[in-house]
């Protein structure tokens, strides 16, 4: 795909477009670092060796015209000098020469993902070591091209395919390009070439990032990003674009149906910003059994969590989340994986801080206290929050959930359901 021909992404949200600017220059900043780092011993150093490979993607006919192979040719080696790549396990010859780090493809794989590069990319990143091994299997000749240093790290990385390993490869619709990778990498080791600098493939790469953060799959669920903030208004009523919401205003609606949402807190919760059930998600109650105590155990945050949420993934592609949650134990599992966001409950909102809210100074900002959690207000409080982040532009994508105190105290008409209900009412005004 030519990212230039694309269209969608010119509709992102300026908080996508500037967050995905910023990653580009973290990335960017990460490879002019490594400036004249060796490359395992070749003749070119780090930086050079990823310029060439891009070169090559880019003069080769049947990838010049898709960047997702010349971006990935030029990131192949980004799992060797990110600073997670020093937590990565180090290999040495049996005379002590370093060999590099230990599943440095897998890595960058995993670390492209997270940035929102498109499958593409992070599939031809991370299969450069098995397009070698598949290599060695299929061409008699590969292997005596290879450098001494990169026949050594074959033993390290599983070593030559076997049969069944190359047939499974060929069931690969990338295996091609996945080839063509490796062999660029093989071939950009000349020392004292010219090739163009980082700053010719800068812009590809910011728009290959921004067009691929458009959308992403979660629990086999395909979601788009927001292009606006969106909210729904009663002139889709009045327009006559929405009649069937309408007619639910003007006669009301009721039917019978089969539960497919948990009651509990927790599950629900996560159930919503996961897309996905209890028995996948991993959160089934409020309540685990310790299997070693033989007592109940409330669930106070996110470590039972499998996976990613959609609030996760909006927030690391660059859409401003914001999530207020009545009570703090909640707000605690909302929070999985977030960063750069803001996530508070109003129990603790005199608590909270930039560093682990994303906001600070709360109730000043609302220009009240919050109340007990054992109270209607909370949940007020929550809405108040909602309508001044609204307000002020803070957000993009809103999660707020309420206590249902009130529901569980009075009865309904109840003077003090009224109220309640009430008060919510004045607020969607």
């Amino acid at each position: 795909m030519n990212i230039k021909n694309v269209t969608e992404a010119n509709m992102s949200l300026q908080s996508v477009k500037s967050h995905t600017r910023e990653t580009v220059t973290t990335l960017i900043g990460y490879m002019i670092a490594q400036g004249k780092a060796d490359y395992l011993g070749e003749r070119v150093t780090q930086l050079e060796h990823s310029l060439q490979c891009a070169h090559l993607a880019r003069k080769d006919p049947l990838y010049s015209q898709d960047d997702e192979p010349v971006i990935a040719a030029l990131l192949h080696d980004v799992g060797r000098f990110i600073p997670a790549a020093e937590k990565m396990g180090k290999m040495y010859s049996a005379d002590g020469e370093y060999l590099g780090r230990m599943s440095h493809e897998i890595l960058g794989e995993h670390y492209l993902r997270t940035l929102g590069f498109s499958d593409k990319v992070a599939q031809l990143v991370g299969a450069h070591v098995m397009a070698k091994r598949y290599l060695t299997a299929t061409d008699k000749g590969y292997y005596d091209g290879l450098s001494e240093t990169s026949k050594r790290t074959l033993n390290y990385q599983g070593g030559i395919f076997n049969e069944s390993q190359v047939k499974e490869a060929h069931k690969d619709p990338l295996l091609q390009a996945k080839l063509a990778v490796r062999r660029w990498d093989d071939l950009a080791k000349v020392p004292n070439i010219e090739v163009p600098d980082l700053a010719e493939y800068e812009e590809t790469i910011y728009d290959c990032l921004l067009e691929s953060r458009t959308r992403f799959t979660l629990y086999s669920r395909q979601y788009n990003l927001p292009i606006q903030p969106a909210v729904y208004l009663e002139s889709g009523i009045q327009s006559g674009t929405l009649p069937t919401f309408n007619s639910f205003v003007e006669n009301g609606f009721h039917a019978t149906a089969k539960s497919c949402m948990p009651s509990f807190t927790n599950p629900n919760n996560v159930s919503i910003i996961t897309g996905a059930p209890p028995s996948v998600h991993g959160i089934a109650g409020n309540f685990l059994l310790d299997r070693e105590t033989g007592k109940e155990t409330m669930i106070m945050d996110g470590s039972l969590l499998r996976g990613s949420t959609i609030l996760e993934q909006m927030s690391c592609r660059g859409v401003r989340v914001a999530a207020v949650t009545a009570k703090d134990k909640l707000r605690k599992i909302l929070a999985h994986g977030l960063k750069d966001a803001i996530c508070f409950s109003a129990e603790r909102a005199g608590e909270c801080t930039l560093e682990e809210n994303g906001i600070e100074n709360v109730e000043k900002w609302i220009g009240r206290a919050a109340s007990s959690q054992y109270s209607g207000d909370l949940s007020l409080f929550v809405l108040d929050a909602g309508i001044k982040l609204l307000e002020e532009g803070k957000s993009d994508f809103l999660y707020l959930t309420l206590s249902d105190y009130i529901q569980h105290k009075y009865p309904p008409e109840s003077k003090e359901a009224n109220e309640f209900m009430a008060a919510i009412d004045t607020r969607l005004q």
